[in-house]
């Protein structure tokens, strides 16, 4: 995880719900829920924020030093990984009884802002978002196989629904045929990327071992490696 000095944020992962300031300062609040936009999903798990904290308010910071200059020159999926902070930060909010209000339009003297936050009107979260929170410290990216089963009508239509919600379109492909030419044209894409040496490079400096003390980066654990290959996941990549 990364954010701006001002969060005093450490171990995310170890933050316990009842250590909300429930009759703290908003910025004592936004404070303690930015420990949970940190634990969002990111490219290449490259963690491209900032939060800076004062005065009521939260600003969002896109932090280019951590672009991805190959794979994302136009930093589309930065952008992406910045947008799944403050989803996480918005479930956050709601778990604790408070709307985020979010603005996108307000000038900030920070370079690279993306969003102003302030804790808005109460709420009560619904059972929907209580889940969505208890998800949060739980959830992991991982590129091993998933089980051969089928996702529940229930949830593919929730899916679907859920991306609807936020002005998006998500396709679910069941037909045998279609996934087979979908994937196919996948392992086009792959082959393509890693014939390119800038590429495996740029991949290659962010894979390290599952015993590295870095809190970025893709670790060999994500890929199913043991340990005694995991030190070689970034070399094994760059060549």
């Amino acid at each position: 995880m990364r954010l701006d000095r001002n969060t005093g944020v450490s171990q995310p992962w170890n933050t316990r719900e009842e250590d909300f300031p429930a009759n703290g300062t908003q910025t004592e609040q936004l404070r303690f829920l930015v420990r949970y936009a940190v634990l969002a999903p990111s490219g290449h798990n490259t963690q491209p924020w900032l939060f800076r904290v004062r005065d009521g308010y939260l600003d969002l910071l896109a932090d280019r030093r951590r672009a991805l200059a190959v794979v994302d020159p136009d930093d589309r999926e930065l952008t992406i990984s910045c947008g799944a902070a403050l989803g996480h930060l918005a479930v956050a909010a709601r778990y604790f009884g408070r709307v985020l209000d979010i603005d996108t339009s307000s000038e900030s003297v920070d370079p690279d802002p993306l969003a102003r936050l302030r804790l808005g009107a109460r709420a009560v979260a619904t059972a929907e978002e209580r889940a969505l929170f208890a998800a949060i410290p739980r959830r992991r990216t991982t590129r091993r196989g998933y089980e051969d089963r089928p996702l529940s009508d229930g949830l593919s239509q929730a899916c679907v629904a859920g991306a609807a919600g936020e002005g998006a379109k998500l396709t679910l492909v069941a037909d045998a045929h279609r996934r087979e030419r979908v994937a196919d044209l996948v392992a086009e894409g792959d082959r393509i990327q890693f014939a390119d040496g800038r590429f495996r490079r740029e991949l290659a400096a962010w894979v390290r071992s599952r015993r590295s003390r870095r809190r970025d980066g893709i670790s060999g654990e994500a890929f199913g490696l043991p340990d005694v290959l995991s030190f070689l996941g970034s070399a094994v990549v760059r060549s």
